[in-house]
């Protein structure tokens, strides 16, 4: 944007002109294929053109709500990552074209550096979803080095002289690939002193059972329920333990049962965990 072109070179790029109707206005007649064309506006200033900001319109919707669940049995079982997707196609949507990058976004449908994989639509709809085979990143991966795979999905048409795709503008049709640990769920449970000034505990159970539990803190509210960390005080930070270990910490003025919850420590690097939830006691029925 901003750069200076004659109407020559623009001819010379193989790009198609389409003429001004009026002030500010012209209507393209002749679309290219059925996912439209990029646009370019442009101003003509002294015998040359100033480049605008140009902008993809697409008559092809981008698939939406693309969810990835890992299907591996164990944490680091195979050098391959197996993660099943799953999205909402366009209704007028035949195929699809899933590309997947390390550490960092894709560049579009036909980025190089991508792994790219093209679905049918009859082929999800068969198998109920569609499954990435993709080398598992390091666990916990390098301080500089390459993270887990990012996945975008793209609708694609081949009814033109080429394949098009869908602009990849629709946000949930993007999704971080789980790592190679499968989903774990901690809950937690608080156990008030019997003796005023003893230690309160917090005990910890994992689902599955045995697996590892990050750093947590313990934030307290007099007011509320804290639905964050930043909704309260953090009265004691707990380190990394397992399923089953039962920590201490200081008694407080400020702790209440009902104002008192765990959450992940903030300082945590969180590349180098596995996908986590919090199931969280409350009121004779769990909240997660």
């Amino acid at each position: 944007p901003g750069a200076l072109v004659s109407p020559g070179e623009v001819e010379a790029a193989g790009g198609d002109w389409i003429e001004p109707i009026g002030p500010g206005t012209a209507v393209d007649f002749d679309p290219l294929g059925p996912s439209g064309r990029y646009y370019t506006p442009m101003t003509a200033v002294n015998g040359h053109l100033v480049v605008g900001r140009g902008a993809w319109v697409s008559r092809l919707h981008d698939p939406t709500d693309l969810r990835a669940v890992r299907l591996d049995p164990t944490p680091a079982a195979s050098e391959v990552a197996r993660i099943q997707l799953r999205w909402t196609w366009p209704e007028d949507a035949s195929a699809a074209r899933v590309v997947a990058r390390r550490g960092v976004q894709p560049d579009g449908p036909e980025d190089p550096e991508a792994l790219r994989f093209d679905v049918s639509r009859e082929e999800y709809d068969r198998a109920g979803g569609w499954v990435l085979h993709a080398p598992s990143p390091p666990a916990p991966p390098p301080p500089d080095g390459p993270g887990h795979w990012h996945v975008r999905v793209f609708a694609r048409d081949d009814r033109g002289e080429g394949p098009v795709f869908s602009p990849g503008a629709e946000a949930s049709a993007a999704t971080t690939a789980p790592g190679p640990h499968p989903e774990v769920t901690v809950s937690y449970r608080f156990k008030r002193p019997w003796l005023p000034g003893r230690p309160w505990t917090v005990s910890v159970q994992t689902d599955p059972p045995g697996a590892e539990v990050p750093p947590l803190v313990v934030v307290a509210n007099d007011r509320a329920v804290p639905i964050g960390v930043e909704d309260g005080e953090v009265v004691a930070r707990l380190p990394a333990s397992r399923d089953g270990f039962a920590h201490g910490f200081a008694p407080d003025r400020r702790l209440n049962e009902e104002g008192l919850r765990a959450f992940l420590d903030p300082a945590r690097d969180p590349d180098a965990l596995p996908p986590l939830r919090i199931r969280h006691p409350e009121a004779g029925r769990a909240r997660v």
